[in-house]
This record gives C-alpha cells, sequence and structure tokens, in this order.
C-alpha cells in the first residue's frame, strides 16, 4: 500500500482484516476474465479500525502464490473524493500514468541513496526526499542549484569531468565527498547513466553513503601499521598504544579512548595511554580502587563485564566520580576489560563521549575489536618482557656461577665439570663424568655428529674467538633439554694450545617462550588475515547489496513499463523502448563493479608524460583505442627506480595485449594513494580474456616479468579474465622514496 509514509506491506489472514468495513461485488476476483480486462482498477470506501473513512483506489492483477494457488496482488492509493468513481474501470491512459509517476516517485523516494536527475546544462529535473535529508538543502534550493555546487572545490573539476564522461561515453561513476548545506563532507559513492528524457539526453544516477566503508578500511589500516610497530621489540607498549589510540580518535573524532591497567596489587588503576584526554584528568585517576561506583571503567574491571553509561550525571556506577567527569566535559561513557587466556584482569579499555547516549551497533563492534587488539599488543609485550627477564635471570645465574662450567685438560683428555653441572642436569660425581665420551653420549643423537665436528673444527683452526652451540643434551633423568654450550681456547707462552674452558647453560624454558612468542606472531598474523578477509567481504557485501537494491529498482520500472505495454497500443513501442533502457541500465550497473578510476608519473619526462606518450604511439596505429587516467600523482614522492618499474609494467602488459587479446579498448589507470602509501595501477581491455589459471601454469614470461617487477618493491599482482570477458591486471606496490 502507498502512502505518504512511503511504501506498507501487510500480511493478514484475509483482507478483511484490515479494514472493518469493505464492500466487494461479486466477480471481481475471477481469474476467468479476459486478460485484456487486467489490471482491474476500482475505487472503494473503507472504513479503517477506530479511524476515519479513506478513498482507496486499487489497481488488481492475478497471480499465482504457489503450484494449483492462484491470488491476487492489489495496490491501493489513497484518492481524494472527487476524483473516485465507482465500479470497475481499466484506466490504461491518464489513470496509469499517474499510477506510475507515483508508483516511480514511490521507489524513488524509498532508495537507501540519493537519487538524481538531470539534464546537460546541469538542470536538475528529479530527485528524493533523501537527497534533501542528506545535502540540507530545500526543494527549492536543489532545483536551483547545480551537481558541482554540492562537492568541495578541489573535486569539482573531478565531477565535471565524471559528469561529462556520462554524456560522451554513455556512463561513469565516481567516490567523492558530498558537501551539506553546513559544511559537512559525506564520502558518498556516485553513479551516472546517460539517459532521455522529455527528448533530451540527461544523466541518471543514485549516491550511497560510504562513510562506514571508509571507516572500516581506515581501521583495517591503523591496526596493521600499529601491529607492525608492536612487532619492533624497541617500540615502548605505552608509545604503541598513543599511536594506536589517536588513529581511533581521528577515524570516530566523537570518541576519546583510553586504556587503563592495575598496579601489581590488581585493586588500583593506572593510566597506561589516554592522549585525547585532558592530563588532568588522567593524573586524578591513577591510583584510585576499582569497584561497583568507581566509575565505568572501574567498574568493568571489578566486575569483569561491559559497563555502559548512557549519561554520567545520573548513572550510580559513577557515584564517587561524576563531579570527576562533568568537569571535564565527559558525559557518556562505555568500559570493557580485558582479560587474558585465564580471565585475569590486563587492562581495561574506555570510551568516552562528551554528550549522553549509548554507543551505535557499528560503535559497540569497532570497540570489541579494539579491545581485542589491545589485548593482543599488552599480551605480546608481556611475553617479551618475560623473555628479557628470563634472559636477565640467565645472565645472574651465570655469574653466580650457576651455569654448567666445563674444563677440558687437552693433554689428560678429562673433562672437569662445576657445581653447576651437577645441580642443573642432575648428575653425581664419578669417574665416567670426566670421560669425553660421556659429554659426547649424552648429546642427542640428532644433534651428535653436528656438534661434535664443531667442536673439533673449531680446535683444530685453533680459533681465537668463541665456541658456541645449541644441542639437546641429555639428564641423568633420561630427559633431554636445550642447552647453549660456549668455549675458548687457551694456550700457553709457547701457542700451545692446552685447555678449552666453557660454559653450558639450560635454555629449555627460553626457548620454550620463544615458541610461545612465535605462535603469538603466527596467530597476530592470521588475525590480521582473518581481518583483511572480513573488510573485503564487507566491502564485497555492501557494494553488492547496493547493486542489488538498485538493480532491482530499476528492473521494477523496467518490469511495470513492459506491463503497461501489455495493455497500451499506442504507447507499446516506447513503453517497450523504455524498459530495454532499464535492462541495459542494469545490465551497466552491474559491470560497474570491475572499473575504477586512478593516477600516475616517470623520471626524464615524468611518467605521466612517459605514458602519455606511449598512449599517443599506440593510437597513431589506430588499432586500439586507449584510455589513460591518473589520479594524485606527484613524481618528487617515490624514486627514481620505482618510477621506471612501474613503466616497464605498463609497457610489458600494453604488449601482452597488443599481441594476444584483439582488443579494441584498452584503459591504463594509476594512482598513487599517499593514505595508505601505496601505489596502484589498473590496466584493463575488452579482448577475448583467458583462464588465469592456465597462464600461471605455462608460466608465460610476459606475466612472469611483471610479478618479478612487482616483486623488487614488496608488490602485488592479481589478474581478472575470462574466456570472451577481457583482461585487468592490478598492480598494488608501497610507496618507496
Amino acid at each position: 500500500m502507498l502512502s505518504d509514509k512511503g511504501i506498507r506491506n501487510y500480511q493478514y489472514k484475509n483482507i478483511f482484516s484490515i479494514f472493518s468495513e469493505i464492500s466487494i461485488e461479486p466477480g471481481l476476483f475471477n481469474h476467468d476474465l479476459a486478460k485484456d480486462d487486467f489490471p482491474r482498477i476500482f475505487d472503494l470506501q473503507v472504513s479503517l479500525k477506530k479511524t476515519k473513512c479513506l478513498n482507496i483506489q486499487w489497481i488488481a492483477s492475478p497471480v499465482t502464490i504457489r503450484p494449483r494457488q492462484k491470488g491476487w496482488q492489489l495496490t491501493g492509493m489513497e484518492t481524494p473524493p472527487e476524483k473516485t468513481r465507482p465500479g470497475f474501470y481499466n484506466d490504461s491512459h491518464n489513470g496509469l500514468a499517474q499510477k506510475e509517476k507515483s508508483l516511480s516517485d514511490s521507489i524513488i523516494n524509498s532508495m537507501p541513496g540519493i537519487f538524481y536527475l538531470f539534464d546537460q546544462n546541469g538542470k536538475f529535473l528529479r530527485w528524493n526526499k533523501r537527497f534533501e535529508t542528506i545535502s540540507g538543502f530545500s526543494n527549492e534550493e536543489i532545483s536551483n542549484m547545480s551537481p558541482v555546487d554540492f562537492f568541495s572545490t578541489k573535486e569539482k573539476n573531478y565531477i565535471s569531468n565524471g559528469i561529462e564522461k556520462v554524456f560522451t561515453d554513455g556512463i561513469s561513476d565516481a567516490e567523492a565527498n558530498l558537501v551539506t548545506r553546513n559544511g559537512t563532507e559525506i564520502p558518498h559513492y556516485f553513479t551516472g547513466q546517460l539517459i532521455t528524457f522529455d527528448r533530451k539526453p540527461c544523466l541518471i544516477g543514485v549516491g550511497i553513503d560510504i562513510s562506514e566503508l571508509r571507516k572500516a578500511e581506515q581501521l583495517l589500516a591503523l591496526e596493521k601499521k600499529v601491529l607492525k610497530i608492536n612487532s619492533d621489540q624497541n617500540a615502548s607498549l605505552a608509545g604503541t598504544m598513543d599511536c594506536f589510540l589517536l588513529g581511533i580518535e581521528k577515524i570516530f573524532p566523537d570518541m576519546r579512548c583510553a586504556v587503563l591497567t592495575l598496579d601489581e596489587d590488581g585493586l588500583s588503576i593506572r593510566t597506561l595511554s589516554a592522549p585525547g584526554l585532558p592530563t588532568a584528568f588522567s593524573e586524578h585517576i591513577n591510583g584510585l580502587p576499582i569497584g561497583p561506583e568507581a566509575g565505568s571503567f572501574g567498574a568493568a574491571m571489578h566486575l569483569k563485564k561491559r559497563i555502559i553509561t548512557t549519561e554520567i550525571a545520573k548513572d550510580p556506577v559513577w557515584k564517587s566520580f561524576k563531579d570527576l567527569a562533568l568537569a571535564f566535559d565527559l558525559r557518556a561513557c562505555c568500559s570493557l576489560p580485558v582479560m587474558n587466556a585465564d580471565g585475569e584482569i590486563i587492562a581495561g579499555f574506555t570510551i568516552f563521549y562528551k554528550l549522553p547516549g549509548k554507543p551505535s551497533k557499528e560503535e559497540l563492534a569497532v570497540i570489541d575489536r579494539t579491545a581485542d587488539l589491545v589485548k593482543i599488543i599488552i599480551e605480546k609485550k608481556q611475553a617479551e618482557e618475560k623473555i628479557k627477564l628470563s634472559n636477565q635471570r640467565y645472565t645472574l645465574a651465570t655469574k653466580a656461577t650457576n651455569d654448567a662450567i666445563w674444563d677440558w685438560d687437552m693433554k689428560s683428555g678429562l673433562y672437569f665439570w662445576g657445581e653447576g653441572f651437577y645441580t642443573q642436569f642432575g648428575f653425581k660425581p664419578f669417574s665416567n663424568t670426566y670421560n669425553k665420551t660421556f659429554w659426547e653420549n649424552h648429546i642427542h643423537p640428532a644433534d651428535s655428529e653436528r656438534v661434535i665436528q664443531s667442536k673439533e673444527n673449531f680446535i683444530r683452526k685453533k680459533d681465537n674467538g668463541l665456541w658456541s652451540e645449541e644441542y639437546r643434551f641429555q639428564k641423568a633423568d633420561g630427559k633431554y633439554v636445550i642447552v647453549s654450550d660456549r668455549g675458548f681456547l687457551v694456550f700457553d707462552e709457547n701457542k700451545n694450545l692446552t685447555r678449552v674452558i666453557g660454559s653450558m647453560q639450560d635454555i629449555t624454558e627460553k626457548k620454550n617462550l620463544e615458541r610461545k612468542i612465535l605462535q603469538q606472531e603466527l596467530s597476530k598474523q592470521k588475525l590480521i588475515g582473518q581481518a583483511m578477509i572480513n573488510a573485503q567481504e564487507k566491502e564485497r557485501a555492501e557494494i553488492g547489496q547496493e547493486l542489488h537494491d538498485n538493480v532491482n529498482q530499476i528492473l521494477s520500472t523496467g518490469k511495470l513499463y513492459a506491463e503497461l505495454a501489455k495493455t497500451n497500443d499506442e504507447e507499446r513501442l516506447s513503453l517497450l523502448e523504455s524498459c530495454s533502457q532499464n535492462i541495459n541500465h542494469a545490465i551497466n550497473e552491474i559491470r560497474k563493479l570491475t572499473r575504477a578510476l586512478v593516477p600516475a608519473s616517470i623520471e626524464d619526462l615524468g611518467l605521466l608524460d612517459s605514458i602519455n606518450d606511449l598512449v599517443e604511439n599506440i593510437k597513431a596505429t589506430k588499432k586500439m583505442n586507449v584510455e589513460f587516467y591518473s589520479i594524485d600523482w606527484s613524481d618528487e614522492n617515490i624514486e627514481k627506480a620505482q618510477k621506471l618499474t612501474l613503466f616497464r609494467i605498463i609497457q610489458e602488459q600494453v604488449s601482452n595485449v597488443i599481441k594476444h587479446s584483439g582488443a579494441s579498448n584498452l584503459i591504463i589507470e594509476l594512482e598513487m594513494d599517499e593514505y595508505e602509501n601505496i601505489i596502484k595501477l589498473n590496466i584493463a581491455d575488452d579482448g577475448k580474456g583467458f583462464d588465469p589459471e592456465k597462464i600461471k601454469a605455462k608460466k608465460s614470461l610476459g606475466f612472469s616479468n611483471i610479478i618479478s617487477r612487482a616483486d623488487l618493491f614488496d608488490g602485488k599482482i592479481s589478474i581478472q579474465s575470462a574466456p570472451e570477458r577481457g583482461c585487468r591486471l592490478n598492480v598494488r606496490i608501497p610507496i618507496h622514496n
């Protein structure tokens, strides 16, 4: 049912459940009537329950619900009493035209994004309510504005070029920030399709808000950056956390983040990182005890659960500290405890807001995700600290002669062991321990040959350095431990070798900790990989959803044209042409996923001029149409070798296309993304395509050269192709400067 509130769907057992009074003439719902009698249009006055009477004009069409069960599809619209006509009638002209306009208006206004239709002069002809709501401009204001008025100065040319492309090529798309009346910039993905409206060329399209997608991409990039910093053992925990929280606050400006830890007593709060909060506030909460009334952060760590405070001034959780928070203009809060695998509190992650309210569903997901990464960062640093302390313990133990000190007399061939040997490995002093064979027999069989040979070579060369090996050594109880064995040569005054002195150290605990760190590192990499996959899948799902909804709307309109063509002989060809245009529009909307706009550069002439020169040379042959696009390019930001590599990759792929593809069109796109510190190169053709797996199996020289060149700068290559579908080469290379 269409109403001033939009489209409403009802599902009841029968139509009488909707209205309290309704009068339907016999024979109305008769599937045996001739096809020309449909759709049937009739007016009824109905009484809604407990409300006034309404005049409803209905369009009825027979449908098949399931095999052997037929039903009716009814579309009703409220009409003024003076326009109501009793009985049934088949209005194939003005009535249906009016209903078509009403239906299209409802469809346009129900779209998830903004809708626009303007002519070649930039005059807006139609738009939806969402356009007015999002932009903040009134109906009258929009009617007097041009499309580029909704964009910042730096993006006006970019948008103008995109609009011009629609009127020349028939279709285009773009990502840009829509500037609202109050100056807010909202990231959108815009589409444009050339149509004929009122006998003149016009651009029709939609704009989808991609703010959440942009935030997801920025969050993923931030996480990768922080994990890279955290992998540096010299990076401090507080510095790493400051970088992470500042990045979160940049992506979500309304948030103020803090990571709090507990003192050794496990009862008092200590600020680890709070770069966006007032320093005085952080200093005030240092040393405060946790508890059910110690603010959201203290309660969360005390109760080991999430605490959300929608208004600090009224929440009893903030009873003891609300004046402190309000003094620094902190009005709402969300806190999560960060626990290790044993359920012990290792930190608390807190978000403050300057306005009362609770986090949105999306914000809660970000908070949970951030808390998980905080856990990874802290646990890694704690593990590193354990290894550091372990190394210090071993150093102190060595100073205290707790190492297994040994002395090999080269004249007698006997070994002498220090007290630490018997203490660490459980042996008792007896004559057999003094033999060289005792030591050799207790080396693990898999390590024996390597270690003995290494020691003999060291002695034979009379090396003045330090001999060192790690191997498995069998203790008195039969168990093997990992030891680090070191030794040096002692010579007499005649430079004759007399002794070899060294020490064995049990490093089993150290190795186990290293393995644990390695496992954590592997788990971290898996987490990064999964996060990237999730972001990609989310992006694909969002784009797929947008296209699905958009295409459905277009096809619905096309179907309406087709239905009208059945009953309207005079306008049948025009209606079928409109239907065909909608179908073509839907096809083009689906194809746009494979398109993108990107930027470019090289050395002597500059990379842009070099590529343009290459393009002009190809065009001169008149064998292929070549287009080159660049965005945000600067030669100064990358080194000469990388410029040359990019140019050689383009040359190689262009050569492949000319030789093998049979393409008529080739598009080269080059972009410098300084935010992500990456160069993006895309080369697409409309040739005969191929199976990428077969090319990989054949180890094609052309693609091998491209991959090798990209590998020089840690680049990644991907190929999208299929028989008769052309080919698209995507290259991603980190910026080197």
